[in-house]
């Protein structure tokens, strides 16, 4: 809610108005129905008419802005740093070729044919485990120099 509302009360025998608890004055809420209302008009009340009282209100608002209102607030709050984690892994990242190691050795150890990565299924799980991942075509996985780990058939 805003903090405007430190500074009026609506109108019981109209809603489309707000009285001022300074003056008095009622104040149109700018609008003709309860979706369209807003703090336009009262904002602009108090900074031409009271201006004290505008202090106190921008006082008020920044302090509001500095802590998170609601639940969905602080949910947006955790989840924007979490959205830069969308760019793909580059080629030779560390995590990338971590990735292409396990699917070399899924290929040797279960004798999976190298269009395997081309399989729907296969595309759709490794987008599901780690989107970032860029998979690479069959033929980049038949090409693997021949001391990659799918030769050696030993414990994990």
């Amino acid at each position: 809610m805003s903090a405007v509302w430190n500074f009026f009360t609506v109108c019981e025998s109209d809603i489309k108005f707000a009285s001022c608890n300074t003056c008095n004055e009622n104040i149109p809420r700018g609008g003709s129905t309860s979706k369209k209302f807003n703090t336009t008009n009262l904002i602009r009340h108090l900074k031409t008419k009271h201006l004290a009282e505008h202090g106190e209100f921008l006082r008020l608002t920044a302090d509001n802005e500095k802590k998170p209102a609601n639940a969905a607030t602080v949910r947006r709050q955790l989840t924007q740093p979490t959205l830069g984690n969308t760019r793909p892994y580059e080629r030779d990242s560390q995590k990338a070729k971590q990735i292409t190691r396990k699917i070399i050795e899924f290929i040797g150890l279960d004798d999976q044919p190298f269009s395997v990565v081309e399989d729907a299924g296969f595309r759709r799980l490794l987008t599901h485990l780690e989107p970032r991942y860029m998979l690479r075509g069959r033929k980049y996985f038949a090409r693997a120099p021949p001391d990659s780990v799918f030769f050696h058939r030993g414990t994990p």
